[in-house]
């Protein structure tokens, strides 16, 4: 993939590139000298998605940005937890269908 030049000056970072950039990726892994939770305010719904996060920053991280980026655990788990509970809830559906179309055949 031959690398793309990116300027903020003449395109919008959040729409342009990062939006775009971060839909259907699996990984997002980064190295920032500087890094401040507002990348979530731009990008949030779409870094929710991605599996595996890391990001390698300096050690004067503020206590806030801190809080905001680990809580992201807490906000995958619930997701997790309401995927698995509307799954569950398919497969009850499943079987009350199944057992009406059996006592309906009797």
């Amino acid at each position: 993939m031959p690398i793309r030049r990116f300027s903020s000056r003449t395109e919008s970072l959040d729409q342009d590139f990062l939006s775009k950039t971060l839909t259907g990726a699996t990984k997002y892994l980064r190295i920032a000298g500087y890094f401040r939770s507002s990348i979530f305010e731009l990008v949030g719904e779409e870094i929710s998605k991605i599996d595996e996060v890391k990001i390698v920053c300096n050690s004067e991280l503020d206590a806030m940005d801190f809080r905001i980026a680990t809580g992201r655990e807490t906000a995958l788990k619930e997701r997790e937890d309401a995927e698995q509970a509307k799954s569950s809830k398919l497969m009850q559906l499943r079987d009350v269908k199944s057992k009406m179309q059996g006592q309906s055949g009797e």
